[in-house]
């Protein structure tokens, strides 16, 4: 009969499984084309086929930049730092036929890791971005509506990384020790898993008989404690892998680890790697108890050539092969130009600082992918031609851009008629998908910025002769005399260069404020028994007596004098009878009129400041000769049990300390002569010179061979408000206990030394000080 019959299949009922050989397969080998076809049998046989599509020439490239994306379902995604990742793409026709993949010498691309600068502030994470170059397609392979509707119409972006399985490893922190170059993580709880052992042949068993023993992973660091700007904080890291050199129990460490009484849980026997390198902090700088630190093991790399398919697709016809052009000339650009060819950069920028990121502009306006560009520092000169070599160019793999650095600091250079010393010409030259272009210069200039300055101490003591009832015995010093130097002012220029800028700088003192005592009288003006000599140094003799160096070749430098005033009046006896303390204030100023060059006036540094403790020198009597002792940060033992045991390893330090009192009268710094009727008994103030002007660090201090500990600690920054203990300890720490000092006969602990309740577990209940300083 004539028609079309019409059998509508509902595959409701099952006939059979595919066999097991057939379950992978995607798509039914059937030709694009075919001049004859026959049955044979239950088969279906075609002959003079045309077995596959002959396939355009795609060139394109991969890049990977920060993800742009308003879609909430991938806000928090992202590409994985360290891993090479290989682009494909894979053409279909209408009816669904795919080509193999298709690569280019350009679909590879290696993500690298964000470095500790990096400031995630608004990061969303990274994506790859494909950017197609070229389509040739001499034998009208693709898709035409008229002339080749079977051809390509579309394509989907498939994506290959073999780096496949991993572990983050979370530590309670990494540390080293000064003059090592190992570092050391604790490994415990599930961590022990993820950083195996090495066992024995090829058994999973470990040899519990070796104290050490390798490890069968390497790992990266990713955030690491740091100790930066006397604070305790994260960052960021971007190191190679690391060699785990040994594992093994905290107790087959010796010396400084097994000791060790700040480390995460340290009266456990937790398994310690040591690595390669010095990453984390020193070890004096550890938080008790650990911090936190994350690792990843080495990933495991995976031998299946697999790509896997993204939801990245659309029709090739909408291929733009013109959005990834690079403009015909000043190709280069910064990201915080003033215009297109210059910039400006402050003169405080350090070595390694990055000045700017650079840029290859792209037709039709933007910036090309950072990854697809590659910049070549020539050279760099001022406006004289003189060679400056400041700069350089780097690439930072974890954001994907290309840097402007400075290689050394700079200055900025008085420049009389014009400011040519203060130009950089650089030179760069910039590739792009394996073009180089010609080199370009780029101007930057170098700016000025405030001076700055600084004290040579933050706290100076200074001894009066005074008395309560006469004055007969105050100093009567005049201007420059040897003995009446204060402390030290530095000041420079705001440049970061070898040269440090100090050409007409000169050293202010603005205000003396009371801070603790008695006020300076009304009757007298406190500047005007104080100056700055400019251009003066001091030397100190065996004495501690300073012998002033006037007139030096280099400007910056200067000393802060007392003197009788205008009218020869000496400074006021109760300034230092009543113990007070007066806080310096003080500033550099730089004259630039002289420069020239659209610079008038005069720059100044922000206002520093040295606390000058007045105290009575008779009253202080003089200092002993010194007393060796070994100390140790507050923070560093919990009680003086911890203290005592402790042997002398790097949590301490040799010192010498002075104190009031000569060494006939007082051998030691205590406030009683000895221990005979009080176990514990309080200090003296300690200082760190003979002239007693420099107060002891807080913290513990110790003289094994006499068996003392002691704790002392500076409220503030004066050397008056202190507290402090010293114990007479027993020839062994494990008797040092809360019994031994109540079974004293006399002993009467002060109000604020408090003990630890006793609850029969722990024999070495100890005094708990207080106030104690915070770590």
């Amino acid at each position: 009969t004539s028609g079309n019959k019409q059998y509508i299949y509902k595959s409701s009922n099952f006939k059979a499984t595919l066999p097991e050989d057939q379950l992978t397969r995607v798509f039914d080998a059937v030709p694009v084309k075919a001049q004859a076809q026959e049955i044979a049998g239950n088969r279906v046989v075609y002959g003079n086929i045309t077995n596959k599509k002959d396939l355009p020439d795609i060139d394109f490239a991969v890049s990977y930049d920060n993800k742009v994306t308003t879609n909430p379902a991938v806000s928090q995604q992202s590409v994985k730092q360290r891993r090479t990742y290989e682009v494909g793409i894979v053409l279909s026709d209408r009816f669904g036929r795919t080509s193999p993949v298709i690569t280019s010498d350009s679909s590879t691309i290696y993500v690298g890791a964000k470095n500790k600068a990096f400031d995630n502030t608004g990061y969303s994470g990274s994506s790859l971005n494909i950017i197609f170059k070229s389509i040739t397609d001499p034998d009208g392979t693709i898709y035409d509506a008229s002339t080749n509707p079977n051809g390509w119409y579309s394509y989907k972006v498939v994506i290959k990384q073999k780096e496949q399985e991993y572990y983050n490893v979370y530590t309670p922190g990494s540390f080293y020790f000064s003059g090592s170059y190992r570092s050391y993580i604790t490994i415990h709880g599930d961590n022990i898993n993820k950083v195996p052992r090495d066992t024995i042949g090829n058994s999973d068993t470990i040899d519990e008989n070796i104290q050490f023993t390798g490890a069968q992973v390497r790992i990266y660091p990713k955030v690491l404690n740091v100790y930066e700007n006397n604070t305790n904080t994260y960052r960021n890291s971007d190191f190679d892998l690391l060699e785990i050199v040994k594992i093994g129990n905290k107790n087959n460490y010796s010396g400084q680890i097994d000791s060790s009484t700040k480390m995460f849980e340290s009266t456990n026997n937790h398994l310690i790697g040591q690595i390669e390198g010095r990453v984390g902090v020193d070890y004096t700088q550890l938080v008790r108890g650990g911090d936190f630190a994350v690792f990843e093991t080495e990933p495991f790399e995976s031998a299946l050539d697999i790509y896997y398919e993204t939801p990245t697709s659309d029709l090739i016809s909408n291929i733009d092969l013109t959005q990834f052009d690079i403009v015909s000339a000043n190709r280069i650009s910064f990201d915080k130009n003033t215009s297109d060819t210059s910039n400006f950069i402050d003169e405080d920028v350090e070595a390694r600082d990055r000045v700017a990121r650079l840029y290859a502009r792209k037709s039709g306006g933007g910036s090309l992918p950072s990854s697809m560009i590659h910049f070549e520092h020539i050279s760099d000169a001022d406006a004289d031609g003189n060679e400056t070599n400041n700069f350089g160019v780097r690439f930072n793999s974890g954001e994907g851009e290309w840097e402007l650095y400075a290689v050394r600091g700079l200055n900025y250079k008085p420049a009389l008629n014009d400011n040519d010393a203060n130009t950089r010409n650089i030179n760069l030259r910039v590739s792009f998908l394996g073009t180089q272009y010609a080199t370009e210069q780029l101007t930057i200039y170098v700016s000025h910025v405030q001076p700055v300055v600084s004290g040579s101490a933050q706290l100076v003591t200074f001894n009066t002769d005074g008395t309560a009832s006469s004055g007969a015995n105050r100093k009567t010093t005049i201007t420059q005399n040897a003995g009446n130097v204060l402390f030290k002012i530095y000041g420079a220029g705001g440049g970061k260069g070898v040269s440090n800028l100090k050409e007409f700088l000169n050293l202010d003192l603005l205000s003396i404020e009371n801070v603790e005592g008695a006020a300076w009288p009304t009757s007298a003006n406190p500047l005007d028994f104080f100056s700055v000599i400019q251009n003066s140094d001091y030397t100190l003799d065996s004495n501690g007596t300073p012998t002033i160096i006037s007139n030096l070749d280099t400007n910056g430098t200067g000393i802060v004098i007392y003197h009788v005033d205008d009218n020869g009046a000496q400074i006021p006896n109760n300034t230092g009878h009543h113990d007070n303390t007066f806080r310096f204030g003080y500033r550099s100023r730089q004259d630039l009129s002289v420069w020239g060059v659209n610079i008038t006036g005069e720059e100044l540094s922000e206002t520093a400041y040295t606390n000058v403790h007045f105290t009575d020198t008779a009253a202080l009597s003089s200092a002993n000769s010194g007393f060796k002792l070994y100390h140790a940060p507050p923070e560093t033992f919990a009680n003086a049990y911890q203290a005592c045991e402790e042997p002398l390893n790097d949590n301490w330090s040799e010192i010498t300390v002075y104190y009031p009192g000569a060494d006939v009268v007082n051998d030691y710094p205590f406030i009683e002569p000895n221990f005979d009727s009080n176990p514990q008994v309080l200090a003296k103030r300690m200082y760190y010179d003979s002239r007693l002007s420099r107060p002891a660090l807080p913290g513990w201090y110790k003289k094994p061979e006499e068996r003392l500990i002691g704790f002392y600690y500076i409220s503030g920054n004066e050397p008056e408000t202190f507290n402090g203990w010293w114990y007479d300890t027993p020839a062994v720490c494990g008797s040092f206990s809360k019994q031994d000092a109540e079974d004293a006969t006399s002993y009467n602990p002060p109000e604020d030394v408090n003990y630890e309740e006793d609850d029969g577990e722990n024999p070495y209940d100890l005094p708990t000080f207080n106030p104690k300083p915070e770590p």
